[in-house]
């Protein structure tokens, strides 16, 4: 197994077929209409969500709410079944982990790393590489869609607390061939591509 990193940098939109995009609500029970886009409820670990008074003033919905954990967890994230005449046929899963720190306000009070199938991790302080408390930052890593993940309909990602207890807000998995990630690797929960500065997007080969 070879992981290689590369830094993708963005100069024009693009847009990704919606019909098997996947999205995780974390730390909510119930799925929910967000835009007439369907999040799904997922639970695990301990649940945290910001007071109603604050989120109604700072982040999208799936940013205010959280599961974390105590010690290292290895997640299974749904994704929905993939249409059997897709063409193209999609070859990997884009990984969009999604994340904001809504506790903690200064830097180096919670630190984790994430991975996703085996990737190398990536080590995080919410509050340094998002710029701040209550802002949204996004990790994205590429899959291949092989068999073992197929049959599994979930992708795995581990996550390790290495200060305080380790989080995520919620996720999307968009299937995609590797010619439709250059210039752009990041989609929006509805599909659609940002125009982000730059990207490190995780691709991992087996």
């Amino acid at each position: 197994t070879t992981t290689t990193t590369t830094t993708l940098t963005t100069t024009a939109s693009v847009v990704v077929s919606t019909d098997a995009v996947s999205r995780g609500n974390c730390g909510v029970e119930e799925d929910t209409l967000v835009d007439n886009v369907l999040w799904r409820g997922f639970v695990s670990g301990r649940v945290f969500a910001l007071e109603p008074m604050v989120s109604t003033l700072v982040l999208p919905a799936v940013y205010q709410t959280e599961c974390n954990f105590k010690k290292q967890q290895q997640l299974l994230l749904p994704f929905a079944a993939l249409a059997a005449e897709s063409v193209p046929e999609p070859t990997h899963l884009l990984v969009r982990l999604l994340f904001a720190e809504i506790h903690f306000e200064e830097p180096g009070q919670r630190v984790f790393s994430v991975a996703v199938e085996g990737s190398a991790p990536r080590r995080l302080d919410l509050v340094d590489v998002a710029g701040g408390f209550l802002r949204p930052h996004d990790e994205e890593f590429v899959v291949p869609l092989n068999d073992i993940v197929r049959a599994s309909a979930g992708v795995i990602v581990s996550i390790t607390p290495e200060v305080e207890r380790a989080k995520l807000s919620g996720y999307v998995i968009t299937p995609v061939t590797l010619d439709m990630l250059p210039p752009t690797t990041s989609t929006n929960p509805d599909g659609t591509a940002t125009e982000p500065a730059s990207t490190t997007t995780t691709t991992t080969t087996t």
